[in-house]
């Protein structure tokens, strides 16, 4: 048989070539009007030169290669179709379904130093302490939303002068809510929104320490 391009195809093939197309119509390497006829040429395929055909011009991660051992295709185990390589994904923060996650379990988690706040933080004290230590920090947006999780920890927001936060809508359950802080910001720093609730531990937001402004040379709060 001519490298076996004519061989029978396995319902696990069929559903990978299906998978395929419905990727490649997805980020934009096929045109979504041409995918139900793609899918149904993979269905009605017979033999792999089918799948091959249906796949065709997909780009070189779905280019079905050439079979050099009679039974699969190359680089790829009998039964497999190629599929597409794993990327590195975003970094959190940056939508509302992806925030970044700041947890302190039984040990305390301390997020300090210089570091890029993204627009959407989760925050949640289980049973120790979690530290948002911004003095060093670089906003990335004008606003950051901030979701505080119930827990029965302490949850410690420090924020450098202009900077401003708002926590109206952070439920206090049985815990404590205390903030120092202005509710607007200075022109170009950032607002903190904040919501959730503590459950039954703490939520405490305030500026740096007066140790801490004389060390930096910023000037006491008015």
């Amino acid at each position: 048989m001519n490298a076996g391009t004519g061989e029978p195809i396995s319902d696990d093939e069929r559903a990978a070539a299906v998978a395929a197309l419905r990727a490649a119509a997805e980020d934009g390497r096929l045109d979504p009007r041409v995918l139900d006829a793609r899918v149904d040429l993979v269905r009605a395929a017979t033999s792999r030169s089918d799948i091959e055909a249906a796949l065709h011009g997909l780009g070189p991660a779905w280019q079905p290669a050439g079979r050099t051992d009679g039974g699969a295709m190359s680089g790829y185990p009998q039964g497999h179709l190629p599929v597409p390589q794993p990327t590195i994904p975003a970094a959190p923060g940056y939508h509302p379904d992806d925030p970044l996650r700041l947890t302190g379990g039984v040990s305390a988690l301390r997020r300090r130093g210089a570091w890029q706040v993204p627009p959407y933080l989760r925050i949640h004290a289980l049973a120790s302490t979690v530290l948002v230590d911004c003095l060093d920090a670089t906003p990335t947006s004008e606003v950051v939303a901030v979701t505080v999780v119930p827990g029965a920890g302490r949850v410690r927001i420090v924020l450098p002068p202009g900077w401003a936060l708002d926590a109206d809508r952070l439920g206090r359950g049985i815990g404590s809510v205390k903030v120092t802080l202005p509710r607007r910001p200075e022109p170009g720093s950032p607002l903190l929104y904040v919501e959730g609730s503590v459950g039954a531990g703490s939520f405490k937001a305030t500026g740096p320490s007066s140790r801490e402004r004389r060390r930096r040379g910023w000037p006491s709060p008015r």
